[in-house]
């Protein structure tokens, strides 16, 4: 058992380590307190804790940044309905439209905004996504927020036989 004080109050049998994977690295302690520690803090008699060093946790994390600053141009959102085969699930429609929408020089964020399926009809539902959309170097005009919905349109239509509704 390593010589650090947050392993003292622990039963050495009933308990354990933490400690990242591959490295070994040692972040603290999992398990029940030993029967001193529990009765001196008037503790129940079946009563486990941790301890883990923040600072050693943060340590092991790896040192990436994912930080992207906002645009400083307005962005927009358009709504899109697609009449797709009921047995076509949300995982595929955003796949395609992720797929679609990879060549563009924007950012966009896919949403759902909800399904429609009509009584009298069992095969088709309706299915509304809201694209978030914004470029990093300038402001995104109607045409050219209409011309990426067309081919998400266009690309649904050929990869699993949607309509645009």
């Amino acid at each position: 058992m390593p010589d650090f004080p947050v392993v003292k109050p622990y039963e050495p049998t009933r308990s354990a380590f933490v400690s990242v994977k591959g490295t070994g690295l040692f972040l603290g302690m999992v398990g029940e307190f030993k029967d001193s520690v529990r009765k001196q803090m008037k503790l129940p008699t079946h009563v486990a804790g941790f301890e883990i060093g923040v600072k050693e946790l943060a340590d092991a994390i790896p040192d990436v940044s994912f930080y992207a600053p906002l645009s400083s141009y307005p962005g927009t959102q358009k709504d899109i309905t697609l009449r797709i085969a009921v047995d076509t699930n949300y995982k595929e429609i955003l796949f395609l439209t992720e797929e679609a929408l990879q060549k563009e020089n924007v950012e966009i964020i896919v949403a759902p905004v909800g399904i429609y399926q009509s009584e009298g009809d069992l095969t088709h539902k309706n299915i509304t996504l809201r694209l978030y959309l914004t470029n990093h170097e300038r402001t995104i005009t109607t045409t050219e927020a209409n011309t990426i919905i067309q081919h998400v349109v266009e690309t649904a239509k050929v990869l699993i036989g949607a309509e645009h509704s």
